[in-house]
């Protein structure tokens, strides 16, 4: 006979990662014959994303910039695409939502094609794909039978919030600049956290732009700022107690050349638009029952195991990187660093240990008798980082401050990599979901029971060994502590009816 207790719908919120790979290309310009093409710089902002009925639609542009050169003079050809792309979450669960997803652009290149550049590249979608999750449980309060209960920590997403914001820097160079060969920009979160109402975002935007100046026939110069910033995004409940997952992206930029020849003198205005994404979550304590028993009946019981993740805090480390560049020509002479971008990266979490694997690629412009030229190299790097969870999630990185040096015949790159990543801790809980109630348990008639209970025993387990309550076993062994530091001979005692006696 089942006992039926009134049960309880408890939701958990679950999370996949989900990843999409699609192409796009794009027409910068006509071309001349003899354009030698340098080297590619290509960045991705996602403008929406969107999960409906399993589906995931995302939508975004892409901007590609190419470097070349045309009889020795420096040219950049520059220009934007949309994007639209969908494809199935593989999650069958409703209420599913989208949380802090991004979008890369990987294997850049750029031909020429009917006299028109074509930029090609890999669209590379990364998101987490969230759904609810409901188990019916027993409740803690029942008075049919002795419950045993247990609680725990969960993490339940509370907001979603985006953001735009312009941030702008102006700087002086002694020399008249008349043109822009490229300009890149990438921006790295230091910190986001929960204030009172509000979502604090730090970090700071690098940006590189190659110059043309009017100083030494058409002679190249590079200037590398980087640019401070704190943004505040209101978010109505939100506390400091919370925690925030957050991204950042360049959204667009655009640089101004102010030109004073009377003084020789170039004065140059950055500005960028930087679309900042956060999911802000919230630890909540859970109370569940895990067993249960009659003292009157036999019960059988059913279970439900839940893993469950808490997000306890958002790491943001770095290293820095040294490396020798093998170069095979002694003569070549460096002019500036054009790009740096990661290639390839693997990131694994093992023993309390975030591993970080990967090559970054660097393009140099040379000087080699007269004629420029554009050299890559690649540099591999690994770092690892000490993390006190059980897992980590959200893991982004980013290559800062690259300085290319040459010493002697050698050239040699260092760098700093920024790794941010949250720790999450993993719990399983053992919730109890069904009771069925079997025959009656055998009486016992006699005065004394005992019970001889292993080292680590609970409370719970001596009574259910037992057949009793809490209160019986506690009030004839005032004495013992549990668990159970060593095994122990634990005795009850039965006030019997005169017919027992």
């Amino acid at each position: 006979m089942a006992i039926s207790p009134r049960l309880e719908k408890v939701t958990f919120q679950k999370c996949s990662q989900v990843t999409n790979k699609n192409k796009v290309e794009c027409k910068l310009g006509v071309y001349e014959e003899d354009l030698q093409i340098l080297c590619s710089n290509a960045s991705a902002c996602l403008t929406n994303a969107e999960i409906l009925d399993g589906e995931i639609r995302y939508s975004g542009k892409a901007v590609f910039s190419v470097v070349s050169s045309d009889n020795n003079e420096l040219k950049n050809y520059e220009s934007g695409v949309e994007f639209s792309f969908k494809f199935s979450s593989g999650i069958k669960c409703l209420n599913q939502t989208l949380n802090v997803a991004c979008v890369e652009l990987r294997d850049v290149d750029v031909v020429k094609q009917n006299g028109v550049l074509l930029a090609t590249a890999t669209v590379v979608f990364n998101a987490e794909a969230c759904y609810e999750e409901e188990i019916e449980q027993v409740p803690i309060t029942s008075i049919d039978f002795l419950t045993k209960k247990q609680s725990l920590e969960k993490c339940d997403k509370i907001a979603k919030v985006e953001k735009t914001f312009s941030l702008q820097d102006d700087f002086l160079v002694d020399y008249v600049v008349s043109g822009v060969v490229c300009h890149t920009e990438k921006v790295c979160l230091t910190s986001s956290q929960c204030g009172i109402g509000a979502v604090i975002y730090d970090g700071e935007v690098e940006a590189s732009i190659i110059f043309k100046t009017k100083q030494e026939a058409n002679s190249v110069i590079c200037q590398t700022r980087r640019i401070p910033f704190r943004f505040e995004s209101e978010l109505g409940d939100v506390m400091p107690s919370n925690i925030a997952l957050s991204s950042a992206c360049v959204n667009g930029s655009n640089v101004k050349i102010y030109v004073d020849e009377t003084k020789n003198k170039s004065t140059v205005n950055i500005d960028v638009s930087l679309l900042l994404c956060s999911v802000v979550y919230e630890t909540s304590s859970y109370g569940y029952c895990v067993d249960a028993y009659s003292t009157t009946n036999n019960l059988k019981l059913e279970t439900a195991k839940k893993t469950l993740e808490t997000i306890t805090e958002i790491n943001c480390k770095e290293q820095k990187i040294v490396s020798d560049l093998a170069y095979f020509d002694e003569n070549a002479g460096l002019i500036c660093l054009l790009n740096d971008k990661i290639e390839e990266l693997e990131t694994t979490y093992k023993n309390g240990a975030l591993y970080v694997k990967g090559v970054t690629s660097v393009s140099m412009l040379l000087n080699e008798g007269g004629q420029l030229k554009c050299q890559t190299a690649l540099v591999p790097f690994e770092a690892n980082f000490i993390a006190d969870c059980d897992s980590v999630k959200n893991v982004t990185c980013i290559v800062n401050g690259v300085v290319i040096e040459r010493v002697d015949k050698k050239f040699s790159c260092s760098f700093t990599l920024k790794v941010c990543y949250a720790c999450v801790n993993q719990k399983t809980a053992t919730i109890l979901t069904k009771v069925e109630e079997g025959e009656k348990k055998p009486q016992n008639n006699s005065a004394i029971s005992v019970y001889v209970a292993s080292k680590g025993e609970d409370l719970w387990d001596v009574c259910k060994a037992l057949n009793t309550s809490e209160e019986v076993i506690l009030s004839s062994n005032a004495e013992l502590a549990f668990p159970l530091e060593k095994e122990e001979r634990i005795l009850i005692y039965r006030e019997l009816s005169k017919e027992e006696a």
